[in-house]
Protein backbone atom coordinates (compact mmCIF):
# COMPACT_ATOMS: atom_id res chain seq x y z
CA UNK A 1 0.00 0.00 0.00
CA UNK A 2 1.32 3.73 -0.39
CA UNK A 3 1.25 5.00 2.89
CA UNK A 4 -2.22 7.21 2.29
CA UNK A 5 -3.59 4.39 1.63
CA UNK A 6 -5.05 5.19 -2.18
CA UNK A 7 -2.73 2.91 -3.74
CA UNK A 8 -1.76 -0.65 -3.60
CA UNK A 9 1.07 -2.13 -6.33
CA UNK A 10 1.82 -5.37 -7.14
CA UNK A 11 4.22 -7.17 -9.28
CA UNK A 12 3.13 -9.02 -12.01
CA UNK A 13 2.43 -12.47 -11.18
CA UNK A 14 1.21 -13.73 -15.29
CA UNK A 15 4.69 -12.91 -16.43
CA UNK A 16 4.40 -10.21 -17.86
CA UNK A 17 7.21 -8.15 -16.47
CA UNK A 18 4.91 -5.23 -15.24
CA UNK A 19 3.59 -3.25 -12.29
CA UNK A 20 0.18 -2.95 -11.67
CA UNK A 21 -1.04 0.40 -9.41
CA UNK A 22 -4.30 -0.25 -8.16
CA UNK A 23 -6.91 2.38 -6.68
CA UNK A 24 -8.08 1.07 -3.18
CA UNK A 25 -11.45 2.30 -3.42
CA UNK A 26 -12.84 1.13 -6.89
CA UNK A 27 -10.25 -1.35 -7.32
CA UNK A 28 -8.99 -0.30 -10.67
CA UNK A 29 -6.40 -0.57 -12.55
CA UNK A 30 -5.32 3.32 -12.48
CA UNK A 31 -1.03 2.24 -13.87
CA UNK A 32 0.44 0.01 -15.16
CA UNK A 33 4.21 0.09 -15.51
CA UNK A 34 6.57 -1.15 -17.70
CA UNK A 35 10.49 -1.82 -17.41
CA UNK A 36 11.51 -5.02 -16.03
CA UNK A 37 12.61 -7.86 -18.56
CA UNK A 38 11.09 -10.46 -16.07
CA UNK A 39 8.97 -11.36 -13.67
CA UNK A 40 8.69 -8.61 -10.68
CA UNK A 41 9.03 -10.23 -7.21
CA UNK A 42 9.10 -7.65 -4.80
CA UNK A 43 7.38 -3.98 -4.82
CA UNK A 44 7.79 -1.40 -1.99
CA UNK A 45 6.82 2.40 -1.38
CA UNK A 46 8.90 4.85 0.37
CA UNK A 47 7.91 6.32 3.41
CA UNK A 48 6.94 9.40 2.06
CA UNK A 49 5.33 8.06 -1.11
CA UNK A 50 6.92 9.74 -3.52
CA UNK A 51 8.88 6.57 -5.20
CA UNK A 52 8.08 3.00 -5.23
CA UNK A 53 10.94 0.35 -5.59
CA UNK A 54 10.44 -2.86 -7.67
CA UNK A 55 12.45 -5.88 -6.75
CA UNK A 56 12.71 -8.46 -10.09
CA UNK A 57 13.74 -11.73 -12.02
CA UNK A 58 16.30 -9.61 -14.14
CA UNK A 59 18.51 -8.81 -11.51
CA UNK A 60 17.55 -5.05 -11.19
CA UNK A 61 15.52 -2.82 -9.05
CA UNK A 62 13.55 0.10 -10.33
CA UNK A 63 12.87 2.89 -8.72
CA UNK A 64 9.25 5.13 -10.16
CA UNK A 65 8.50 8.61 -9.28
CA UNK A 66 4.62 8.30 -8.31
CA UNK A 67 3.29 11.78 -9.84
CA UNK A 68 4.80 10.80 -13.65
CA UNK A 69 4.81 6.62 -13.08
CA UNK A 70 8.01 6.80 -14.42
CA UNK A 71 11.42 4.75 -14.01
CA UNK A 72 13.90 7.45 -12.40
CA UNK A 73 16.67 4.66 -11.45
CA UNK A 74 17.67 1.69 -12.05
CA UNK A 75 20.26 -0.29 -9.32
CA UNK A 76 21.60 -4.00 -10.54
CA UNK A 77 22.07 -6.90 -8.40
CA UNK A 78 24.86 -8.10 -11.08
CA UNK A 79 23.91 -11.85 -12.18
CA UNK A 80 21.27 -12.35 -9.25
CA UNK A 81 17.60 -12.31 -8.41
CA UNK A 82 16.09 -9.34 -6.45
CA UNK A 83 13.58 -11.48 -3.92
CA UNK A 84 12.96 -8.26 -2.14
CA UNK A 85 13.20 -4.77 -1.21
CA UNK A 86 11.74 -2.67 1.41
CA UNK A 87 12.85 1.37 2.67
CA UNK A 88 14.11 1.96 5.72
CA UNK A 89 11.46 3.80 8.04
CA UNK A 90 13.25 7.48 7.87
CA UNK A 91 13.19 6.92 3.62
CA UNK A 92 16.90 6.71 3.74
CA UNK A 93 17.92 3.56 2.67
CA UNK A 94 16.56 0.92 0.60
CA UNK A 95 17.41 -2.72 1.25
CA UNK A 96 17.31 -5.40 -1.31
CA UNK A 97 17.45 -9.43 -0.53
CA UNK A 98 18.72 -11.45 -3.64
CA UNK A 99 19.34 -15.28 -4.98
CA UNK A 100 23.00 -14.64 -4.38
CA UNK A 101 22.83 -14.91 -0.73
CA UNK A 102 23.29 -11.10 0.31
CA UNK A 103 21.42 -8.12 0.95
CA UNK A 104 22.70 -4.89 -0.24
CA UNK A 105 21.45 -1.36 1.10
CA UNK A 106 21.23 1.50 -0.84
CA UNK A 107 21.90 4.98 -0.06
CA UNK A 108 18.61 6.81 -1.73
CA UNK A 109 20.15 10.06 -2.50
CA UNK A 110 23.01 8.62 -4.32
CA UNK A 111 21.45 5.49 -5.13
CA UNK A 112 25.03 3.94 -4.74
CA UNK A 113 25.25 0.49 -2.51
CA UNK A 114 26.51 1.65 1.01
CA UNK A 115 27.00 -2.14 2.29
CA UNK A 116 26.51 -6.08 1.09
CA UNK A 117 25.28 -8.22 4.15
CA UNK A 118 26.34 -11.72 3.89
CA UNK A 119 25.05 -14.53 6.73
CA UNK A 120 22.94 -16.46 4.65
CA UNK A 121 23.61 -19.23 2.97
CA UNK A 122 20.63 -20.10 0.42
CA UNK A 123 18.12 -17.41 -1.03
CA UNK A 124 17.34 -13.78 0.64
CA UNK A 125 13.74 -14.27 0.56
CA UNK A 126 12.77 -11.44 2.25
CA UNK A 127 13.85 -8.22 4.12
CA UNK A 128 12.25 -6.06 6.63
CA UNK A 129 12.99 -2.96 9.11
CA UNK A 130 12.01 -2.89 11.97
CA UNK A 131 9.40 0.64 12.95
CA UNK A 132 12.39 2.49 13.93
CA UNK A 133 14.97 1.04 11.67
CA UNK A 134 17.45 -0.24 14.12
CA UNK A 135 17.25 -3.37 12.98
CA UNK A 136 16.82 -5.38 9.13
CA UNK A 137 15.69 -8.67 9.44
CA UNK A 138 16.34 -10.76 6.85
CA UNK A 139 14.79 -14.48 5.76
CA UNK A 140 16.27 -17.23 3.47
CA UNK A 141 15.36 -20.65 2.31
CA UNK A 142 17.87 -21.74 4.61
CA UNK A 143 15.56 -24.06 6.88
CA UNK A 144 13.90 -22.25 9.87
CA UNK A 145 16.44 -19.39 9.97
CA UNK A 146 16.00 -15.61 10.03
CA UNK A 147 18.80 -13.01 10.93
CA UNK A 148 18.73 -9.82 12.40
CA UNK A 149 20.90 -6.87 11.84
CA UNK A 150 21.93 -4.14 13.71
CA UNK A 151 21.46 -1.26 11.00
CA UNK A 152 24.45 1.06 12.81
CA UNK A 153 26.88 -1.60 12.88
CA UNK A 154 25.67 -3.58 9.82
CA UNK A 155 26.34 -7.05 11.48
CA UNK A 156 24.36 -9.82 12.04
CA UNK A 157 23.13 -9.62 15.86
CA UNK A 158 20.54 -11.79 16.20
CA UNK A 159 19.55 -15.72 14.43
CA UNK A 160 15.98 -16.90 14.84
CA UNK A 161 15.25 -20.68 14.72
CA UNK A 162 12.05 -22.43 14.90
CA UNK A 163 8.79 -23.05 12.59
CA UNK A 164 9.75 -20.12 10.31
CA UNK A 165 8.88 -20.29 6.57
Amino acid sequence: YSPDGKYLASGSANHDNTIRIWDTVTWQTVQTLQGHTNTVISVDYSPDGKHLASGSEDSTIRVWDTLKWQSVQTLTHVGHEVTSVTYSPDGKHLASGSSGETIRIWDTVTWRSVQTLRGHTKIVSSVNYSPDGKYLASSSWEVNTILIWDTLKWQSVQTLQGDIW
